[in-house]
């Protein structure tokens, strides 16, 4: 069965061991795919000290560079560091406004029945934000209006099923 692409939402970022990770976040009509793009090391560069330490953190960060438009859906779930969520284990979603970010907290099954929780920050991308400024908005609209936006993805993609609980900013 074909699996058929909603929408993507380019910046999430989540806190990782070693500093953070940015992912791309692709929602499809069976599942939702955080894409690792970025994973930071900065927390090395922490325990080594100083300026050599963070040289060397930033020349261990990884970036990915991916064209979600051309990218099967299966390739982008099964690469290193990505996390694929079948529609039909998620439990619970959570879209909450906050002060510096605006966050989206999933929690879900995984094939082994294990109850797992993912909470990642919506993070519009520098484009994104200039894009909005020009039509006379200020940042913390255009945060508002990129949470919206992924709402709408998930709006669009999800099956409302008894099972799961979704709840939706204002």
């Amino acid at each position: 069965m074909e699996e058929n692409k909603v929408g993507l939402a380019p910046r999430v970022m989540a806190q990782g061991a070693t500093g953070p990770k940015e992912y791309g976040l692709l929602v499809t009509d069976r599942r939702t795919i955080f894409v690792l793009e970025l994973k930071s090391n900065a927390a090395i560069g922490g325990i080594l000290g100083g300026a050599i330490g963070a040289v060397i953190a930033s020349a261990t960060d990884t970036r990915t560079s991916i064209n979600y438009e051309l990218a099967d859906p299966g390739l982008l779930a099964t690469m290193k560091g990505s996390v694929a969520i079948p529609h039909e284990s998620l439990e619970h979603m959570r879209f909450k406004p906050g002060f510096g970010a605006n966050k989206l907290q999933v929690k879900y099954r995984t094939s082994e029945g294990k109850t797992k929780k993912m909470e990642v920050m919506l993070t519009p991308p520098i484009d994104y934000v200039k894009e909005r400024k020009a039509q006379g908005k200020k940042g913390k609209e255009a945060m508002a209006d990129y949470m919206n936006d992924v709402q709408n993805l998930f709006r669009k993609a999800l099956p409302l099923s008894a099972s799961m609980k979704v709840e939706w900013s204002r």
